[in-house]
């Protein structure tokens, strides 16, 4: 019988004091405290009686914490993670390096309780960061405070979150119409395919959800002042789709055509979202937020405030960073699921093509497991070996299954990481208000 091994040594790890820095460092005294909490459960002292006061970095007292739990030996350290998991319910990097280096940890919050925690943090950063605006607008000094360059910086803010907003709207109707219309129907796309009584009610009710993501991508267009032609191409599909009396020829060609323009679409509306969520200067207006912090004309009371919103929105600045990141990864697999499908659509479909596909994307899934594994779901595990059999065994017929099988689960959680995206952006969104109004009021 072989010896079970010993995970690696859990500290020190850079990337967990990086990780504990930011989630306890917004400057609010209650990161302090809870802190103070996980050391003395786990240790049986205090911050302020054996490391510093809350006037200290938060760099130096995490580090210092993270040198006594390593000179305190193994069983110390493991028990602090697993304290520190408790304590930061909704923080997605520690769940993240859990995943890679723990993952037994994630076991202690689960998934529901942590997307909660999670959705109640980004909505306090928010709020920390909206009154701050709120009271600068109020301001008697606000013309002062907020100087040309800071006024520039939140105008492109304001501008971005809308452009922001827009483009993410038509990417989510264009990709709800993929995942769910064109993915039920998919199968009447099929050279042999027949069309049946049992086919009416499900065909009417996704070419209903068809035809109202159309009218809200107009809306969504008009905003954007944007290239609208592609319309037309999408009105002809669903005209197709909808045919009186149905046709599976029609039906088929109307399918084919929705293919032909969300393979067109959502790829220029992913660069688009990248576009604006990069071009949101975020990183300037926190600068202006700690800097605006040090004036003389800011009022005593709102200087712990300022400093609490520029870490709140830094925090905020890098979650939308790893999200769309995420997201592009995604993009990426979803590009090459498309010729996999195809090439299964045609009466002899290219096998060598297929397993080239394939193996770039075992590649990215590779990326993927390891870098997001809060993001995972455990059924592409399976979904994948069956696929990796499947194109083992040379059996068309079971290689087809297989790949349908993993494109459906595969697009399933690229909706759910696109759900996360578009949670974030909306969350964010919620700037806009108090930007726009403090630039009112100067």
């Amino acid at each position: 019988m072989g010896l079970i091994e010993a995970p690696p040594r859990l500290l020190p790890d850079e990337e967990l004091s990086s990780i504990l820095v930011r989630a306890f460092g917004s400057g609010r005294r209650s990161d302090y405290d809870m802190l103070s909490a996980v050391t003395f459960q786990v240790m049986g002292w205090r911050l302020g009686e054996a490391i510093g006061g809350d006037d200290e970095p938060m760099v130096t007292l995490v580090n210092k914490v993270l040198i006594r739990l390593e000179d305190a030996g193994s069983a110390k350290c493991e028990e602090a993670a697993a304290a520190f998991m408790r304590a930061l319910p909704g923080s997605r990097e520690l769940r993240a390096w859990a995943g890679r280096k723990r993952p037994a940890l994630l076991d202690l919050v689960s998934e529901a309780d942590f997307l909660a925690a999670e959705r109640e943090l980004q909505r306090q950063r928010v709020a920390s960061v909206s009154e701050v605006f709120d009271e600068l607008q109020r301001s008697r000094d606000v013309n002062r405070i907020v100087g040309q360059r800071a006024r520039d910086d939140l105008v492109l803010v304001a501008a971005n979150l809308s452009r922001l907003s827009a483009c993410k709207g038509v990417h989510d109707l264009l990709h709800g119409a993929q995942t769910v219309p064109y993915a039920e129907l998919s199968s009447l796309m099929a050279p042999s395919a027949v069309l049946t009584a049992e086919d009416d009610p499900r065909l009417e009710s996704q070419l209903i959800a068809l035809q109202t993501a159309q009218v809200r991508i107009e809306t969504y267009l008009q905003m954007l002042d944007g290239d609208s032609d592609w319309l037309r191409d999408l009105q002809d599909a669903i005209d197709l789709i909808g045919t009186e009396p149905r046709d599976v020829a029609s039906i088929r060609l109307g399918l084919f055509g929705l293919r032909a323009v969300l393979r067109q679409q959502l790829p220029i509306f992913d660069r688009a979202i990248i576009e604006a969520a990069r071009d949101i200067p975020f990183g300037r207006v926190v600068e202006f937020l700690g800097d605006t912090a040090r004036l003389a004309a800011v009022p005593q009371t709102l200087v712990q405030p300022l400093k609490v919103a520029a870490n709140d929105l830094a925090a905020l600045d890098r979650i939308l960073d790893r999200t769309l990141r995420l997201h592009e990864r995604w993009q990426a697999i979803d590009a090459r699921l498309w010729p996999i499908e195809q090439e299964l659509q045609t009466p002899e479909g290219g096998i060598e093509l297929i397993r080239l596909h394939w193996r770039t994307i075992e590649r990215s899934l590779d990326t993927l497991r390891l870098s997001a594994p809060d993001m995972w779901d455990p059924n592409l595990d399976r979904a994948r070996a069956q696929v990796g059999q499947a194109l083992l065994s040379g059996g068309v017929d079971l290689m087809a299954g297989a790949l349908l099988t993993f494109v459906r689960i595969g697009r399933l959680q690229f909706l759910r990481v696109d759900k996360a995206v578009l949670e974030h952006c909306n969350r964010i969104g919620a700037l806009q208000r108090p930007i726009q109004q403090l630039l009112r009021e100067g």
